[in-house]
């Protein structure tokens, strides 16, 4: 199996691991403060993270998803976009408009980029390209 594969089933098992999180939803049980802070940024951290490697395999084809900032910036401008409309009424990936929100999908993003740059090379030899 070569690198690209391996890099690509990887990334698909972020995702379906990501798909089942929400669909099953193990928190639900959970009350108080751990309750309230899954429900409301749970989703805002952690989708962020996961588009950012779909970007990452993205960029086997397209050579602009190659470099980490295009990734990082080009994902942190839709979700950014995305709460402004949302501060102007207008429904765009959620409802409700939460300055907080947009801290959640810097840190996912970042958290993104560190493993993409620092973890993952050094767990897995096929990580780089």
């Amino acid at each position: 199996m070569s690198n690209v594969s391996k890099k690509k089933l990887f990334v698909s098992g972020i995702v379906l691991s990501v798909a089942l999180v929400h669909i099953f939803n193990p928190l639900r049980p959970v009350n108080g403060i751990w309750h309230d802070l899954y429900f409301s940024y749970f989703s805002d951290l952690i989708l962020p993270f996961t588009f950012y490697f779909l970007l990452c395999v993205s960029g086997l084809r397209i050579n602009i998803f190659r470099c980490w900032w295009v990734k990082a910036g080009s994902l942190f401008a839709l979700v950014l976009a995305a709460e402004v409309l949302q501060y102007f009424g207008f429904w765009a990936f959620g409802t409700v408009y939460d300055p907080l929100d947009i801290l959640m999908f810097a840190t996912g993003i970042g958290l993104a980029v560190i493993c993409d740059l620092l973890i993952f090379p050094k767990l897995f030899p096929f990580w780089e390209d």
